[in-house]
């Protein structure tokens, strides 16, 4: 998240990072609801505990 954050295009990489790490756990077959993870950044806390469980 902090090299997200400190880049300058920090909203384009946001962006495209999440939607590879979204096409990526789609290939693995996790059990998560996608579609509500629009950002890493801000939602990271989510995503950490959908990972989990």
């Amino acid at each position: 998240m902090r090299l997200i954050q400190a880049d300058p295009n920090k909203a384009r990489l946001d962006r495209l990072i999440t939607h590879w790490l979204k096409r990526h756990l789609r290939r693995l077959g996790a059990d998560i609801d996608l579609k509500q993870i629009n950002s890493l950044v801000e939602d990271n806390a989510m995503l950490a505990e959908n990972l989990e469980s």
